[in-house]
């Protein structure tokens, strides 16, 4: 069974997963550690924060993978984040384990369909959440699992990253607490926390749903 890992392994661990890659992204392949003691790391697609992460007596940011110093102004990312949500998907600790392995088989799937974008969708359906593909490439091809049974009665589905919403969940259970989803249109930010300053968050797709133009 996997020891809990503390805010800092967890950055370390996870961080490089979250950064973007290249020499070109320039900052964007760096962890910014905050002068609040925060540590955000981003692509642009999905973000992680995680709060008291650090003690340094002044902002910096490192390269995600060799630890040195990079130059320019880290974004703000604080004002991508949505103030309230519409609606929760609540995933408990003892749950998550499950629910990750879930989401990693998902991965597995879609990025075999479509390595560059893994695509998946997530699902609230009847007081549960799942995670699905459907192709027709060229044959039919359906995967749902599900991931809570703590979602609201309303149903709603949203694209997404599958790979993104797997490493999201492998950084919640390396932590060890409950988790909550928190969801507003299907087009905009899905939030992922805990209660112990730990946010995921993901910008989901726009897919059209059949006989919808684009």
């Amino acid at each position: 069974m996997q020891e809990k890992m503390t805010k800092s392994e967890i950055l370390s661990k996870f961080g490089k997963l979250f950064a973007a890659a290249g020499g070109t992204a320039g900052i964007l392949q760096g962890i910014h550690y905050a002068a609040d003691g925060s540590a955000v790391v981003t692509n642009r697609h999905y973000l992680l924060r995680i709060q008291g992460a650090h003690s340094f007596s002044h902002p910096i940011t490192l390269h995600a993978k060799t630890g040195q110093p990079l130059e320019g102004t880290y974004p703000d990312t604080s004002k991508i984040f949505p103030t309230s949500c519409a609606s929760e998907i609540r995933i408990p600790r003892k749950s998550l384990a499950d629910a990750l392995l879930a989401a990693q088989c998902v991965e597995a799937v879609a990025t075999r369909l479509n390595k560059r974008v893994p695509l998946a969708r997530l699902v609230v359906d009847g007081g549960s959440a799942y995670l699905d593909i459907e192709c027709e490439l060229p044959f039919p091809i359906g995967v749902s699992t599900r991931i809570s049974k703590e979602a609201p009665n309303s149903d709603s589905r949203r694209s997404l990253n599958a790979g993104y919403m797997a490493t999201a969940l492998a950084v919640f259970t390396a932590a060890e607490t409950d988790v909550t989803i928190k969801m507003n249109k299907p087009i905009e930010p899905i939030v992922i926390s805990n209660d112990s300053g730990i946010d995921v968050l993901i910008l989901p797709y726009r897919v059209p749903e059949q006989g919808e133009s684009a």
